[in-house]
C-alpha cells in the first residue's frame, strides 16, 4: 500500500489562519507519525478499513486532540464535562478510573477512534467500542501522543481565536466562529461531508439554473442554515450549544448562545424603521419582528413600506438578526396564500414550546382513550391509516365540545388569516405500505411505514414472535424511528441485554442507550412539539 504524507497545506485547511508557526509544524509532524503507524503491519486492519483520505483524516483527528489538550482550547473537555453532567460518567463505553481532565488519556483515544469510524456513515454496529483492533490501535497511538505531550508547543493562536474576549462581540463574529467550529473544529469535521452532500443534492436540481454568483451564494446559504439549525451526532447538540460549552459557564455570552433560536426563513413584509430599529411582519403568522438596524445587511434597500422580502432571522441575545440570503419579491396573492397555509411557516412564531407541549399532553390523553390505552396503532394499508386518522380527528374535535357558533367563528378566523380549512387538517396523503401511527408525547402524531412483523410490541397483532433484542437494535440505531418510539417499546420489557452483531450480550449497549439515541437520531432527538389542528 503506497504511503501518503500529511503536509502543511492539509493542516492549515482546518485552521482559522493561513500562516503557520512552530506549533503547526510540530502537530503536522505528529500527524505523520500517526499516519506511519496506520501504514504499519500492526495497524493493517485499521488501514484496510479506510480510504487514503480517511486514513489522513483519522491521523489528523488524533493529532488535533493532542493540540486541543495542550493548548487548553477546551473542545474535548467540553464534551467530557457535558457527558458527565448528563450521565454521571466522563465517557461512554469505557471505565475512567484515574482520569485526568487536564492531560491526555488512553480512554479518550479509544473513544475518538470509535467516534471516527462511527461517523463514516457505515454500519455503526460493525465498530463496537470494545473491538479489539480499535483498542490495540489506541494503545499504539497513545504512545506517540504521550511521548509528544511534554515537548509539543501550545497553539496560542488557536486558543485566542476560539476563546472570545469579554468585550462586546458582534452577531456576525459569533456566526463566523460557529462556522469554523462546526466544520473545522476537530470533533466536528465530518459535518463538512454532510454539508457537501446537501450541496450535491441541490446541484442536481438547480445548479444549471443559476448564475455562477447565485450558485455561490446558494451554497453559502446551505452552510449558513446548517450552522444555525443542524444538530451533530455528538450529543445531538447544535453549533451554538457547543460554542457555549467550550467558552464555559462564566463567559458573558454562555447563556445567550444556549438560548439562540433556529434560523427561521419566510416571507416578511417591511413595515417601518426608526433611528435604531427596523420592523417586519412575518406573513404566515402576522408576528411582528423587531430588528436592530445593525442586524440587517441590506438596510439601504428598504425603500418602500409593504415591500415583501424572503428573509431568514435568528434570535440571539434578545435581538433578531438577519442571516443568509435575502431578496425582495413581487406581491403574489397565491404565494402569500400558500405561505399562510404552510404548517412549517405557521409554526415559526406559533406560541411557546410550553404552550404547544400543553396541547400535545391534552391530545395524548385523548389519543390513549381513543386507542384503547395504546400510543401505537398498526395498519396494513394507507386506506386503513387514513380511516384511523379521520376517526381520531372526529373524536378529538368532538372532545372539544365546541358549539356550532364557536366552530363557525373558528373557521371564520382562519379564513380571515387566509388559512383554508383543508390546509389545517392532518392531511390525506398516506403511503400504501403497512405501517404504524404513533402519538409521540413530545412531538405529536407520527405516521411511519414499516414491516410490522418485527416491531417488538406485545400488542402488535402482526408480530411474528418471539420478541428479541435484534428488533430493539434496529429501533435503536435506525434514525427513521424516533427516540420516543424506542423508549415506549423498550419500557414494555425489562429483561433483554442488547448485543453487537455476532457477539454475546453486552451491557455497554444497555448502559449507553441515550447516548446511542442521540448519536443515531440527532436530526430528530430534539424535535419540538407540533400542534396539528385536526
Amino acid at each position: 500500500m503506497p504511503k501518503s504524507k500529511f503536509y502543511m497545506p492539509d493542516w492549515l485547511q482546518h485552521q482559522p489562519y493561513n500562516k503557520p508557526d512552530a506549533a503547526d509544524y510540530a502537530f503536522v509532524k505528529i500527524t505523520n507519525q500517526i499516519l506511519d503507524l496506520i501504514y504499519s503491519p500492526a495497524a493493517q486492519p485499521i488501514a484496510n478499513a479506510l480510504t487514503e483520505e480517511a486514513q489522513k483524516a483519522l491521523a489528523h483527528l488524533l493529532a488535533s486532540y493532542l493540540e486541543d489538550v495542550v493548548s487548553n482550547t477546551n473542545i474535548f473537555r467540553a464534551f467530557t464535562t457535558e457527558h458527565h453532567k448528563l450521565y454521571n460518567r466522563t465517557l461512554p463505553f469505557y471505565s475512567c478510573h484515574n482520569y485526568d481532565n487536564d492531560e491526555i488519556n488512553l480512554v479518550d483515544v479509544r473513544f475518538l477512534i470509535w467516534y471516527f469510524f462511527a461517523n463514516l456513515e457505515e454500519d455503526v454496529l460493525m465498530f463496537s467500542p470494545h473491538n479489539q483492533k480499535i483498542l490495540y490501535f489506541a494503545d499504539q497511538v497513545y504512545v506517540i501522543l504521550d511521548q509528544a505531550y511534554e515537548t509539543v508547543p501550545e497553539n496560542t493562536k488557536l486558543y485566542h481565536f476560539l476563546h472570545l474576549p469579554d468585550r462586546k462581540v458582534s452577531f456576525y463574529e459569533i456566526r463566523s466562529l460557529m462556522g469554523w467550529l462546526f466544520c473545522s473544529g476537530f470533533l466536528f469535521r465530518h459535518n463538512t461531508y454532510k454539508i457537501n452532500n446537501q450541496i450535491d443534492d441541490q446541484a442536481e436540481i438547480i445548479e444549471n439554473k443559476l448564475s455562477t454568483q447565485d450558485w455561490h451564494e446558494f451554497k453559502n446559504e446551505i452552510q449558513d442554515t446548517f450552522i444555525w439549525n443542524e444538530h451533530c451526532s455528538l450529543l445531538a447538540y447544535r453549533a451554538s450549544t457547543w460554542l457555549a460549552l467550550i467558552l464555559g459557564d462564566n463567559h458573558p455570552l454562555h447563556q445567550a448562545l444556549l438560548d439562540v433560536s433556529f434560523k427561521k426563513r419566510g416571507i416578511h413584509e417591511y413595515l417601518r424603521k426608526t433611528s435604531d430599529k427596523i420592523y417586519f411582519k412575518h406573513v404566515a403568522t402576522e408576528a411582528e419582528i423587531e430588528v436592530m438596524s445593525g442586524g440587517i445587511q441590506f438596510v439601504d434597500q428598504l425603500n418602500r413600506v409593504g415591500q415583501l422580502w424572503t428573509i431568514a432571522f435568528v434570535s440571539f441575545n434578545n435581538s433578531w438578526w438577519n442571516s443568509g440570503m435575502s431578496y425582495d419579491i413581487p406581491w403574489d396573492a397565491d404565494r402569500i396564500l400558500d405561505e399562510k397555509n404552510d404548517p412549517y411557516q405557521r409554526s415559526l412564531h406559533g406560541g411557546t414550546i410550553a404552550e404547544r407541549l400543553a396541547v400535545i399532553q391534552q391530545q395524548q390523553n385523548l389519543f390513549e382513550q381513543f386507542n384503547e390505552g395504546s400510543l401505537i396503532h398498526y395498519y396494513l394499508s394507507g386506506a386503513e391509516a387514513k380511516e384511523f386518522i379521520t376517526k381520531w380527528s372526529e373524536f378529538y374535535n368532538n372532545s372539544l365540545k365546541l358549539s356550532a357558533k364557536e366552530i363557525a367563528k373558528s373557521i371564520k378566523a382562519f379564513r380571515k388569516k387566509g388559512i383554508t380549512q383543508e390546509q389545517v387538517s392532518f392531511g390525506d396523503s398516506f403511503p400504501e405500505e403497512a405501517g404504524l401511527v404513533f402519538f409521540n408525547p413530545n412531538v405529536g402524531i407520527e405516521v411511519l411505514t414499516a414491516d410490522l412483523t418485527w416491531i417488538p410490541d406485545p400488542n402488535n397483532p402482526y408480530l411474528k414472535p418471539p420478541i428479541n433484542e435484534r428488533a430493539f437494535i434496529e429501533l435503536l440505531f435506525n434514525p427513521v424511528f424516533s427516540k420516543e418510539i424506542f423508549e415506549y417499546l423498550w419500557n414494555k420489557q425489562t429483561h433483554l441485554t442488547l448485543s453487537f452483531p455476532g457477539k454475546p450480550p453486552d451491557p455497554c449497549l444497555n448502559e449507553n442507550i441515550d447516548f446511542f439515541q442521540r448519536f443515531n437520531k440527532y436530526d430528530s432527538y430534539n424535535d419540538e412539539p407540533k400542534s396539528y389542528i385536526v
